[in-house]
């Protein structure tokens, strides 16, 4: 997948937005300037997010290959700590920039600063704890054959594109619209709160159509986004040229 559009993700916050404005009968325009605001700070920090995404190498096993011939369903173990980042999604607070002509009030600051928060936060879990099993195809395995079988090396493997989507971490959960809300509620300045320390139904409205929107966007780029390439080697053995090695450096794109 392009990495998400701010149009994509300003579209997906408005298909959730109508109870920020349900007394109105159209979206004010104070509010879509804000969403696009918003939505071009969330596209920049992604772009940054999935150009710093990096895995170094994934153990494959097993498999079968003809005698140097490709090999065909290695197993390609992504454990937890094998997906790093370089960048996160709390640089959103930085990468705002208001078109409201007299700037971003200290509100609308402490609303883009709790999203960011709460979105790079659970991004970093996220991150630390993604996992997947994926099929390593390809190169050449110079095992020999009869009437002396023996070992040989597999190079130049890859790993089949698979979508991100595929595969699963310990902090979905907190990637969910639900837990983002919360976590964004929670990491709202006093700016934001009313009497008793709460926030107001409006406002409440748009936090929720903002984490409803960014989740809409991260699952359409989980699946459209894939683990792909690399290079793979290790020790091909017979009777099957079943493989023992690693795929270094696969693509996230």
């Amino acid at each position: 997948m392009a990495k998400p559009t701010a149009g994509t993700i300003k579209s997906n916050i408005q298909t959730q937005d109508a109870p920020v404005f349900n007394q109105a009968s159209q979206r004010p325009d104070g509010l879509d300037v804000f969403e696009g605001d918003l939505a071009q700070a969330i596209a920049a920090a992604w772009s940054d997010v999935e150009s710093g995404l990096a895995i170094a190498s994934i153990p494959v096993t097993g498999g079968s290959s003809p005698i140097g011939g490709p090999l065909a369903a290695g197993v390609a173990t992504l454990a937890p700590g094998g997906l790093v980042a370089s960048a996160s999604f709390s640089a959103i607070s930085g990468k705002f920039s208001s078109s409201f002509p007299d700037g971003a009030t200290e509100g609308v600051k402490a609303l883009v600063s709790a999203v960011a928060q709460a979105v790079g936060q659970a991004f970093t879990v996220w991150v630390s704890g993604y996992q997947s099993t994926l099929v390593a195809i390809g190169g050449a395995a110079a095992w020999v054959g009869p009437p002396t079988p023996a070992p040989g090396p597999w190079s130049g493997g890859s790993i089949q594109p698979a979508p991100i989507a595929s595969g699963s971490s310990a902090g979905d959960g907190g990637m969910t619209a639900a837990s983002l809300e919360a976590s964004i509620g929670n990491a709202a300045s006093s700016v934001l709160k009313q009497n008793n320390n709460t926030l107001q139904p409006a406002l409440s409205a748009l936090i929720s159509a903002v984490a409803k929107g960014f989740e809409t966007t991260w699952s359409q780029w989980k699946t459209q986004t894939k683990i792909s390439g690399g290079n793979g080697t290790g020790i091909a053995s017979p009777p099957a040229g079943s493989v023992v090695g690693a795929v270094t450096s696969p693509t996230i794109a």
